[in-house]
C-alpha cells in the first residue's frame, strides 16, 4: 500500500519526515500549498529541497461558484469572509482535500501529530485512506522532533501556518506586521473586506488587526499599501454599481479617517 506524508513544513513533519527516512520507509511527502503560508516556511520548504528531501508541492484547485481558487486569499475576499476558530474551511478546502485528491488510493497518510497533541486524533479514515500518527505512537513530543532536526544537522523551522491564521496571538500578528508589513497590510485589508460586509468577525480575536498597529496603519505607508490591495483585486468585491460605489465610498472614509 502507498505512504504519504502530509508535510506542513514544520517542525514536527519535518521530524517525522527525517524518522521514516532513517527507518527505510518508502513515501512521499506532499505540501498543500496555500498561497498563503508564512514567507519563512517557504524558505524552508526551498531549504529543505536544496539539501535533497523531495517534497511534492501541491496547488489547490478549490471550485466554487464564483471561480475557481488556487489561494486562500482570493478566496476568502471574493467571498467577503475571513478564516474564522472552529469552522477550518480553510484547512478542509485547502490542506485536506487536495492531498485527499492527489493521492493514489488505497493508501496510508502519516500525520505530524506530536504525542503533546495525541487529543486532536480524531481524524476518521476515508473510504480509500487510512491516517496514521506516527509520532503519537511512538511518544515522541514537539521538544524532541526539535531534537531530530538538529540531530540531522538541519535548522529548525518555524511553527507553520498561514499568516491569515485566526489563531495567532497577538505576539504573532505584531511579529508578522514587524517582519513582513506588506502581509500585514494585505490581512488587515483582508478583514476590512470582511467588516465592509458586516460579518462582525475578526482575523485578530482581541480587536481589529487595525488596533496593533500604533498610529493605525501609518509607518507602514498604510494608505497607499491599503488602497492598493484593495484597488488591485479583480474584479471588485460587489459588482453591482450601487454596491460597488459603496465600497469605494468605505475605502475612501477609512482612508480619511487614518489620516
Amino acid at each position: 500500500m502507498r505512504k504519504y506524508l502530509s508535510h506542513g513544513v514544520g517542525v514536527n513533519s519535518t521530524a517525522l519526515m527525517l524518522l521514516l527516512i532513517d527507518d527505510n520507509v518508502e513515501f512521499e511527502s506532499v505540501f498543500s500549498d496555500t498561497g498563503c503560508e508564512n514567507p519563512e516556511t517557504y524558505e524552508y520548504l526551498d531549504y529543505l529541497q536544496k539539501r535533497g528531501y523531495e517534497i511534492t508541492r501541491i496547488i489547490p484547485q478549490v471550485k466554487e461558484k464564483r471561480g475557481i481558487y488556487d489561494n486562500l486569499y482570493d478566496y476568502f475576499w471574493s467571498w467577503q469572509g475571513i478564516p474564522i476558530i472552529h469552522r477550518r474551511q480553510c484547512c478542509v478546502k485547502f490542506k485536506k482535500q487536495p492531498v485527499d485528491k492527489y493521492v493514489k488510493q488505497p493508501c496510508e497518510v502519516m500525520l505530524g501529530y506530536d504525542f503533546n497533541e495525541r487529543k486532536r486524533r480524531r481524524t476518521k479514515n476515508r473510504k480509500q485512506i487510512t491516517f496514521i500518527f506516527p509520532l503519537i505512537e511512538r511518544k515522541i513530543t514537539r521538544e524532541q522532533c526539535v531534537d531530530i532536526i538538529r540531530e540531522h544537522g538541519l535548522l529548525v523551522p518555524i511553527r507553520s501556518g498561514c499568516y491569515l491564521c485566526p489563531y495567532q496571538s497577538k505576539k504573532t500578528w505584531k511579529r508578522l506586521r514587524d517582519n513582513h508589513p506588506d502581509l500585514f497590510m494585505k490581512a488587515m485589508a483582508l478583514e476590512e473586506n470582511a467588516i465592509t460586509r458586516k460579518s462582525g468577525k475578526q482575523l485578530y480575536q482581541g480587536g481589529n488587526l487595525s488596533s496593533i498597529c500604533p498610529s493605525g496603519v501609518q509607518g507602514f505607508n498604510g494608505h497607499s499599501a491599503y488602497q492598493e490591495v484593495v484597488i488591485s483585486r479583480r474584479p471588485l468585491t460587489f459588482s453591482k454599481p450601487r454596491r460597488r460605489r459603496r465600497q469605494e465610498n468605505k475605502l475612501t472614509s477609512y482612508l480619511e479617517a487614518e489620516k
